[in-house]
């Protein structure tokens, strides 16, 4: 005879209607509205006060922004080809991206700045090119960041979004230093009735009773997460240090359905690539410094040689790959490789990495450069007379480098060296969501009480336009509060 199962009896600590885990942009944005929908919440997130605000805190405060909805979905749509998305989901992403200056005005309670028409920290002419990253797909004219003031990289839309939080502490309720371990799920009706939370070290079973909102982030801390998803032996982060992937773990546990997880982000000098980070670090963030990329120098993987246009447009990471843009594979050893008259370039102009003399490689010849570094001797040697050989016929046959930005290596040492990361800004894949930001199954039906907003689970998928992971944050936050 079947036994009949019975849901285990839960020792409640606290309740509340809705618990947000995340204190990120889509974690404030969700307790926000849930609160404003008459809810009592709780936001938890991993961070110490004042670390909180996930990659919302740290990113340039640029949101993605449509000014003529056909055009924007043509665009959006070029964005993530091949990738076949939900039309439902498509649809409700852009038009909230085409809402976004409405939106700012009303819920927040600024009034939006045009990043191409109004933002005055930048030239003008520099503007759209920074704005619109593809502008070989169709629809692109129409792309625009909005700002909540004349600035960015300065917190600004995360002290808005945290401030809305603060507004209504009588019914929203934070938890600094506390990590979401389980949900806990009604065996029999698959609905989640609250989560696990681990703060001083006491496990706490935390009620919510109309949901739980999954707003964890990504998993770019996650170093085991980082090499089975996205094959890399590890990445830098220029955000957040805490997202460490708990959000996918805890998803999983219930059944959810994963999507994009191949899917992250980086950005800075060299398609993506900063300066040697050690783990458990923040990397620094180099937008421009053009003598590494404009003289006798060039960047190497592994095997001595080039594997990309050091000069190209710095999509988001992404390199020109038969026709798509995309995140490369990364390498144990990516270095760039310069000569002495080159070095001396770099020395008398401005140098953005304090650590830069510090960690420089020098020798005498390439072969003992190659032996410091640990690239291929002989394909570091063939680089760089191929390097002199493309400069001498006025064309770079590897990748079309602008033949104006290269200068013959001297035959003559000293070489140098400096190690490289790979950036990460963030990863993109989670738990698939629906227009209404409820979590689906692996039957693609909603997992009762679950919803997920922001990095998440991300709508974002193949090539990615700045400007969009804060949209959606807001977008789905609320759609989710």
């Amino acid at each position: 005879m079947e036994q009949e199962t019975k849901a285990p009896v839960i020792d409640w600590k606290a309740n509340y209607d809705v618990v947000v885990l995340g204190f990120g942009g889509a974690g404030a944005t969700a307790a926000r509205f849930a609160a404003d929908n008459g809810a009592k919440v709780l936001i938890v997130d991993v961070a110490p006060y004042g670390h909180e605000g996930g990659n919302t805190r740290y990113s340039a405060q640029l949101l993605g922004t449509g000014t003529d909805y056909d055009k924007l979905k043509e665009y959006y749509l070029g964005l993530t080809r091949p990738m076949d998305l939900p039309e439902d989901m498509v649809e409700t992403y852009v038009r909230g991206m085409c809402n976004m200056r409405e939106y700012v005005k009303k819920y927040l309670g600024v009034e939006p700045v045009s990043f191409i028409n109004d933002f005055s920290k930048i030239p003008k002419e520099y503007r759209v090119g920074v704005t619109q990253e593809y502008p070989e797909l169709k629809g692109h004219e129409t792309y625009d960041y909005t700002l909540v003031h004349n600035g960015w990289f300065d917190a600004a839309l995360w002290k808005l979004l945290r401030q809305k939080v603060l507004d209504r502490k009588d019914k929203i309720d934070v938890w600094y230093e506390a990590r979401a371990r389980h949900l806990i799920q009604d065996p029999i009706s698959k609905v989640i009735k609250g989560v696990q939370i681990e703060k001083l070290g006491q496990k706490i079973n935390v009620l919510a009773r109309r949901g739980v909102i999954l707003t964890t982030g990504g998993f770019e801390n996650n170093k085991e997460m980082i090499q089975n998803y996205l094959a890399a032996p590890k990445l830098a982060p220029l955000g957040t240090i805490y997202n460490k992937g708990e959000g996918i773990s805890m998803a999983q546990e219930v059944g959810a359905k994963m999507w994009h997880m191949y899917n992250y982000e980086s950005l800075g000098l060299l398609h993506g690539l900063s300066f040697d980070t050690p783990e458990g670090k923040r990397s620094k963030l180099v937008l421009s410094w053009p003598e590494l990329n404009h003289g006798s120098v060039f960047m190497v993987a592994d095997d001595g040689k080039r594997y990309f246009n050091e000069t190209g447009p710095n999509r988001h990471g992404h390199i020109f790959d038969h026709g798509i843009w995309r995140v490369p594979r990364s390498h144990e050893k990516p270095y760039i490789i310069f000569d002495q008259k080159q070095y001396e370039t770099i020395e008398t102009g401005q140098i953005p990495y304090d650590k830069f003399n510090e960690k420089l490689i020098k020798a005498d010849t390439l072969e003992e450069l190659a032996e410091k570094t640990g690239v291929d001797a002989n394909g570091l040697k063939e680089q760089v007379k191929m390097f002199n050989r493309f400069v001498e016929n006025g064309h770079d046959d590897q990748f079309g480098r602008d033949i104006k930005s290269m200068v013959k290596f001297s035959n003559e040492g000293p070489f140098y060296a400096i190690k490289m990361a790979y950036n990460v800004l963030n990863t993109q894949g989670g738990p698939e969501r629906n227009t209404k930001a409820e979590i689906l199954d692996v039957n693609d039906k909603p997992i009762p009480h679950l919803y997920g907003a922001g990095e998440l689970g991300g709508i974002n998928a193949n090539q990615y336009q700045g400007g969009g992971n804060l949209a959606e944050c807001l977008i789905f936050g609320k759609i989710a509060g």
